[in-house]
This record gives C-alpha cells, sequence and structure tokens, in this order.
C-alpha cells in the first residue's frame, strides 16, 4: 500500500511538473492594444440595409421638386459593403471605404412632375431606379488618452457616384441622369475600450461650403474580438447631403444599420 501511494505520489509530481514547464497559451488578445501595433492592415466588410428619405430637383430646363418616397416610392436598399484600415505606422490611419446602393421605386403619380424639360402627368406608372457609390478614402491619427479610450481626428474625402432612371411606362417616356460630387469633411473618432474584448466607439464628421453645400455623417457602434484576429462589427450610420449645385438640388437622408466581420493582419 505504501509503494502504491508513493508511486501516485510520484506520477502526480511528474505531471504537475511537466504542466508548469510546458508553454502557456497565448493570452487573448486585448482590443486596447490594437492601435499601438507598429502596423496592421484590417478587412472588415459585411451587409448592410439602407433607408433613403428627402428629395431632389434636375434643374437643366426647369424641373420640379422630386419627393423619393411621395412622388417615386423608393424602396430600402440591401448590398454589401467594404472597408480597409491600413496602419502603415503606430496611430496613423489610411481607411478606405466602398459602398454600392440601388434603390428602385414603383408608383403612380398624384401630380404632375417636370424633369429636365419632360412632363411627366398626374395619373402615369412610374417606374424608377437610383444608384449611389460612394467611395472614401480617410486619414485618421490617435491621440491615445490611455489605455481605455482614444480620440481621432478624421479627414476625408468621398466622391458620390449618382445614377438615375425614370421610365413613364403609360406614354413610354424616360429620362436618365448622373452626377458626381466630391464630398469633403474633417471630423473626431471616440473609442473606449471598457473590457478587454469589446470596443464602443463614434464618428461624427461634416463639411460646409455655405449655402451650396453641407454633408453631415455620424457613426456609432461595437467590435467584439471573436478569436485572435477576427472580430464581430455593428454599427448604424446616418449621412446627410444638402446640396444646390446649380443643375442639381439635393436634399436627402441616409441612414441604416451595418453588420459585418473584421479580419486584422
Amino acid at each position: 500500500m505504501k509503494r502504491t501511494v508513493a508511486s501516485l505520489s510520484l506520477l502526480f509530481s511528474s505531471l504537475w511538473m511537466s504542466v508548469a514547464a510546458a508553454p502557456k497559451a497565448a493570452a487573448f488578445p486585448e482590443v486596447r492594444y490594437e492601435s499601438h501595433r507598429t502596423w496592421f492592415v484590417k478587412l472588415t466588410g459585411g451587409p448592410t440595409l439602407q433607408f433613403l428619405k428627402g428629395d431632389l430637383r434636375l434643374q437643366d430646363g426647369g424641373g420640379s421638386r422630386i419627393e423619393l418616397q411621395d412622388d417615386l416610392n423608393i424602396d430600402d436598399a440591401r448590398t454589401l459593403w467594404a472597408q480597409l484600415d491600413f496602419q502603415p505606422f503606430r496611430g496613423h490611419h489610411l481607411v478606405f471605404g466602398y459602398t454600392p446602393l440601388s434603390f428602385d421605386g414603383d408608383n403612380t403619380l398624384q401630380s404632375d412632375l417636370l424633369v429636365n424639360g419632360i412632363l411627366y402627368p398626374a395619373g402615369d406608372d412610374v417606374e424608377s431606379k437610383l444608384e449611389l457609390t460612394t467611395y472614401e478614402v480617410a486619414y485618421r491619427f490617435d491621440l491615445f488618452l490611455g489605455e481605455k479610450v482614444n480620440v481621432s481626428p478624421v479627414l476625408s474625402m468621398s466622391l458620390l457616384d449618382a445614377k438615375g432612371e425614370l421610365e413613364d411606362r403609360t406614354t413610354g417616356l424616360s429620362e436618365r441622369d448622373k452626377i458626381f460630387l466630391p464630398l469633403p469633411a474633417v471630423g473626431l473618432r471616440f473609442e473606449a475600450f471598457p473590457f478587454s474584448r469589446l470596443a464602443l466607439f463614434g464618428e461624427a464628421k461634416g463639411f460646409t461650403l455655405g449655402a451650396n453645400a453641407t454633408t453631415l455623417s455620424a457613426e456609432g457602434g461595437i467590435t467584439v474580438h471573436i478569436i485572435n484576429n477576427i472580430a464581430f462589427y455593428a454599427s448604424y450610420r446616418y449621412a446627410l447631403y444638402d446640396i444646390d449645385r446649380g443643375d442639381i438640388e439635393l436634399n436627402t437622408a441616409l441612414h441604416g444599420p451595418y453588420v459585418g466581420l473584421s479580419f486584422r493582419y
């Protein structure tokens, strides 16, 4: 019996020493240390649902103010989006974004519409399509206000590529138009890291040229690290465009949720 106890004691002692001597597993990466890295590349993307509200007016040849909901009955847009965050040096970010949106509408006109000199009479059935593709490049610099808080000034330039089509199914008349708008913006990004795997963030930016153009955008969201270098992303974005370019007036609001996964290298 004594030999058995001694043998078991020796066995457990050997196992304990083996476990203690084994290399420890890597600790779960803390989100707040991400920007402290020398460099990284992070790709984020997934689905989004976007809602478009407001009105526009095409001025060539005179034009009516077109209510996107009341006149065209524009529906919601579902698409995929992508964003690339490249940090070449500690705290310096170059961010590239791409979001293609397509809105369709089908309605019976309640009043006459004059679009680029073409009259669409009340009572006609019209079909519309609006494609909005946004390309964005931004630079931001992290100020590191402690381990759990970060504030970053943001400079960005967005290019809005818009294509519209309106077809009168009653008369066969149709109209197509497109615009390309550069939209600069400045703002701030705020990040908080209450837990090692969780990050909360918010960003607001905008730009104005007096009465000719005002753009505002805001986003708030969360990232949760699932496993090493992979995180779940969810946010809500709101963008306001109030633009008078002479040939077009645009007063619209675009908003909706964004979800996806982030892959960091």
